[in-house]
């Protein structure tokens, strides 16, 4: 698509870097690696690797996902997408996010706060914060107020850099809020997002 070709409203969004997750695809994009898939494939772990307690083990669903990394993304339904393997528009989503800010595999990773039972979807900040033990993030991106709470019960959901434990926690709008396509919300997270890239251009 030629600049040209874009509407007052779109050039705007367009100039302001948003166009890297709307609509601003390469023909190729379809046969790109997912890039969630590439956060899973790097160092695979097996289960003497990782540290769990005598009280909370770490489901073997996760140990692809248990390596060093400068941030980890999480929202509520996580548990539920690595479980039917990231095939839906959500999923999609957060590929777009990703191919936009060019981030390499070691820069993020994906852990869930709920549990990885799809018959008890139940919130379990032990097994989250097992993950960021292990993982030792830089930056935490949580989308969604139903993550939130599961972090700061009690808490007014708001926007924006927060601190968990020794972690610096970034809260974003829910995922399926963005969906199809609110450019609003997408242009918040997109700021957010570039703020803190370990990486410019």
């Amino acid at each position: 698509m030629d600049r040209h070709d874009l509407n007052l409203q779109q050039l705007l969004l367009h100039q302001m870097g948003i166009h890297r997750i709307l609509a601003l695809k390469s023909p190729d994009n379809d046969q790109v690696r997912p890039a969630i898939e590439d956060a899973a494939c790097s160092d695979f772990s097996s289960a003497a690797d990782v540290r769990s307690t005598p009280q909370i083990q770490i489901p073997p669903q996760l140990f692809r996902f248990r390596k060093p990394a400068y941030s980890v993304w999480s929202y509520h339904q996580l548990s539920l997408d690595i479980c039917r393997g990231f095939t839906n528009p959500r999923s999609e989503l957060i590929n777009e996010m990703i191919r936009a800010l060019r981030w390499d595999p070691g820069k993020y990773t994906f852990w869930p706060m709920t549990s990885m039972d799809p018959d008890c979807f139940d919130s379990n900040i032990e097994l989250f914060n097992l993950g960021l033990q292990s993982i030792c993030p830089v930056y935490v991106f949580i989308f969604g107020p139903k993550a939130f709470q599961t972090m700061f019960p009690g808490q007014e959901y708001v926007y924006g850099p927060k601190t968990y434990k020794d972690f610096q926690v970034i809260v974003l709008p829910d995922l399926d809020t963005l969906l199809p396509d609110n450019r609003i919300l997408k242009n918040l997270i997109w700021f957010h997002l570039k703020r803190v890239s370990p990486t410019t251009y």
